[in-house]
């Protein structure tokens, strides 16, 4: 399930002189193949399958922030149009009363002051209610944009209570993720060490070729070699930066 990348096969021609058969004597055609060791086999396949559930963590995490910061900025809009039906009565009850203020005051009735606060009060709303549209359009660029719509999106509407006010905190969606996340992490770090240590461990390479001489005979052979580090300070210095 979790293939680790191996050393690829390298194969060869040559031709060499003979002092028998000439300048083109012997073609030679081979396969060197090279086989690391059982500690970094097992080290590798095991820091790829932590980085592979370490990975469908942060998609998921991913995924669940991306569904939260939608649903807040749906809830986003729906409490801001049932601000903005609120405001748009107090707006048109408000402008009624300035207009009646304003009457009043001319008719003598009142005094220039109550007709300037009814006025203030309304200008307020009026702009109050204004702010409420160019959030309204702001909730919805947002949201067109992480849900890729062109389409208009249009809110449910119900009437404003403390129902729809609070926004579920990200801390609390997920901390569970957080923290498995930090776990693979921490097991990751701890597998990149192996990986560090397997190199310390030799590998072979086998060698299998054919030596076709010009008279027409054929001569099979093979070698195995093996690769000790010698020179393991620098290997050192990696597992002690892991």
């Amino acid at each position: 399930r979790y293939p680790v990348l191996w050393q690829p096969l390298s194969i060869y021609h040559g031709i060499n002189a003979d002092p028998d058969q000439g300048m083109f004597g012997t073609t030679i055609v081979g396969a060197e193949m090279t086989f690391p060791s059982l500690a970094r086999l097992q080290s590798a396949r095991d820091l790829q399958k932590a980085r592979v559930h370490t990975s469908t963590l942060e998609l998921k995490q991913t995924t669940q922030r991306y569904a939260h910061e939608i649903r807040s900025l749906y809830l986003g809009l729906s409490y801001n149009q049932a601000q903005q039906a609120i405001f748009g009565e107090l707006d048109s009850l408000y402008t009624d009363l300035a207009r009646i203020a304003n009457s009043r005051y001319k008719a003598g009735e009142t005094s220039p002051v109550e007709s300037k606060l009814i006025e203030d009060k309304a200008t307020k709303i009026r702009l109050e209610k204004n702010k409420l549209q160019k959030e309204y359009e702001n909730y919805c660029q947002q949201l067109a944009w992480l849900t890729a719509t062109t389409e208009p999106i249009i809110p449910y509407v119900e009437p404003l209570s403390s129902r729809i006010i609070p926004f579920s905190p990200l801390s609390t969606l997920d901390s569970t993720l957080v923290v498995q996340i930090m776990t693979k992490r921490m097991l990751e770090a701890a597998y990149v060490i192996d990986v560090k240590k397997a190199q310390l461990k030799p590998e072979f390479s086998a060698n299998l070729f054919g030596q076709y001489t010009a008279n027409g005979r054929l001569f099979p052979g093979y070698t195995l070699s093996m690769q000790v580090p010698l020179f393991r300070k620098a290997y050192a210095a990696s597992i002690q930066e892991a």
